[in-house]
């Protein structure tokens, strides 16, 4: 959830093994982390992995919830775009060949968007960690653990695991349906 000098280190030598095996890179949500900080702040900080990525093949960007403003805001698509135009941004992606789904998996998440009370807290989090991004990004990494614990004793731990794999197997046989039930290989993301 949250990059780094050794997670840009760790990415590069990732991304110079897909380079030199001319394979695809999937990121699976999340990559950009935009609820904690905007595109051009992201651009400056990581400018050495982007440079990178541009030399990748094929990237395929299933965009998560800490990055749903991709989808909403088509001149931050276009931006993305521009600086990696080997990109496919998506919601879902299938396979239709290998049978795979991917699938960020924030569909299936309490507290994201199945009860309101999730809804409500992740809400408040998010505008929370917003703000105090604007005065530090370290700022903004202390608030996360503190508003994780928050929501963790607001919703005792028996029921959210319960809860959440339940609605993880609704959004399985949803998929099924989509897509139909043969030999499907179904991945989610966001599985913190």
């Amino acid at each position: 959830d949250n990059f780094g000098a050794k997670k840009q280190k760790d990415l590069i030598a990732l991304s110079e093994k897909v380079i030199a095996e001319q394979a695809t890179l999937i990121i699976d949500g999340d990559g950009l982390e935009l609820w904690q900080a905007n595109f051009g702040h992201i651009k400056r900080m990581y400018g050495s992995l982007l440079r990178k990525l541009k030399e990748v093949r094929r990237i395929i960007y299933i965009v998560g919830n800490h990055d749903e403003d991709i989808l909403k805001k088509p001149e931050l698509q276009k931006a993305i775009k521009r600086l990696l135009p080997n990109i496919e941004i998506v919601s879902l992606w299938h396979d239709r060949e290998s049978g795979i789904i991917l699938e960020h998996g924030d569909k299936a998440d309490f507290f994201n968007l199945v009860s309101f009370m999730g809804r409500s807290i992740t809400w408040l989090a998010g505008w929370i960690e917003r703000i105090a991004g604007i005065f530090s990004s370290k700022l903004a990494k202390k608030v996360e653990p503190f508003l994780t614990k928050l929501g963790e004793s607001l919703v005792p731990t028996k029921i959210l695991v319960r809860q959440e794999v339940l609605h993880y197997l609704e959004r399985i046989l949803v998929l099924v349906e989509l897509f139909g039930g043969n030999n499907l290989v179904i991945g989610f993301g966001h599985t913190h």
